[in-house]
C-alpha cells in the first residue's frame, strides 16, 4: 500500500492483493519504524456503520475508513477507485483518494 501526502490530500494505492486482502479482512495496515520506540502507522477499514468516508490522526497513527457499501461498489465493479471531500471538525477539507495501483505503462522505445 502506498501512502502519498499533499497540502490537503490523502491518497493510497492499493496492489490488487492489497484490495483483496482488505476486502476479506476489513482492514490493511501499514508501518514505518523511525526506532524501536517510534514507528507510524497507517491503515485502511472497512465500517459497515459509515455512510462517508472518515479519517483519524491519532498517535502516530492515521486511520481512513471508508463504508462498507462503498467498498464493495468500489471492489466489486470496474471503478479505479474512490475519491471524496472530508470537511475536518476545523472546517478545514482533506480530499482522500483510494486507488488500485495499476502496473506501470509501459513507453515505446524510439
Amino acid at each position: 500500500m502506498k501512502l502519498r501526502l499533499e497540502k490537503g490530500i490523502i491518497k493510497l494505492r492499493l496492489a490488487p492483493a492489497e484490495i483483496d486482502k482488505l476486502y476479506v479482512e476489513k482492514s490493511l495496515e501499514e508501518k514505518l519504524y523511525f526506532s524501536k520506540s517510534n514507528q507510524f502507522k497507517y491503515s485502511i477499514n472497512i465500517d459497515g456503520r459509515l455512510v462517508t468516508c472518515t479519517t483519524n490522526f491519532q498517535q502516530n497513527s492515521l486511520q481512513v475508513n471508508i463504508p462498507l457499501q462503498q467498498a464493495e461498489k468500489w471492489i466489486n465493479s470496474n471503478q479505479i477507485g474512490i475519491k471524496e471531500t472530508i470537511v475536518t471538525d476545523n472546517g478545514s477539507t482533506i480530499v482522500l483518494t483510494l486507488e488500485e495501483d495499476l502496473p506501470p505503462r509501459k513507453h515505446k522505445k524510439k
